[in-house]
């Protein structure tokens, strides 16, 4: 009989549905992007019971940027799925997918930049009670998230550009995205309003 302790892992609970913390439908159409060079330090906690990021902290003089899209639509949207290996440990892609509206200058920097290399973390907010615990996810949190896909034709999608944010071989992620959870609920919401900037000290 095989032994447990050999085991990366291992189930240690069931699975049941929370009642209070059912995602309605995807996720909401703003997703707050960071630039995983402006992280300053970040905590995660994987245990049989947690898998969490308990802190995100950025560097003086940084921020995180909103990505707005059309309120009532579900337009944005995030997924993980499994690599499986034959020769290593299974590892896991990221992905968040997104759009923009109108190629306004400012658009075409962002996207220049996506294509040059940005190298991302994504923050999600689940379509589900304002109290949930688990309503923040992070995305690409080890290596990063950059450009995966990218479309823009004037002709479809009323013009939009539409693009996804990956992981990349071979910096795939160790495990699924984690929740986002610091010393509290208020203090997490407080600070993703803040988009996690920091201020420079005199």
């Amino acid at each position: 009989m095989l032994d447990c302790s050999e085991l990366c892992g291992k189930i240690v609970a069931e699975q049941v549905i929370d009642c209070n913390s059912i995602i309605v439908k995807g996720i909401e159409q703003a997703v707050l992007l960071i630039n995983r060079c402006d992280i300053d330090n970040y905590s995660v906690v994987k245990s049989d019971t947690e898998h969490k990021a308990t802190a995100i902290n950025l560097k003086p003089g940084t921020t995180g940027y909103l990505i707005k899209g059309l309120n009532g639509k579900s337009l944005f949207n995030a997924s993980h799925s499994i690599n499986v290996n034959d020769d290593a440990p299974d590892d896991w892609n990221h992905t968040v997918a997104l759009r923009g509206w109108n190629l306004t200058e400012a658009n075409l920097v962002y996207i220049r930049n996506l294509g040059r290399g940005a190298d991302l973390v994504a923050i999600t907010l689940d379509k589900t009670a304002s109290d949930d615990l688990n309503k923040y996810k992070v995305y690409g949190l080890e290596n990063g998230l950059k450009i995966g896909e990218y479309s823009q034709n004037t002709g479809e999608n009323k013009g939009a550009f539409i693009y996804t944010l990956a992981s990349k071989a071979p910096d795939f992620e160790t495990d699924p995205p984690v929740v986002w959870l610091e010393a509290d609920l208020p203090a997490t919401d407080a600070k993703y309003l803040n988009k996690l900037a920091v201020a420079v000290t005199p």
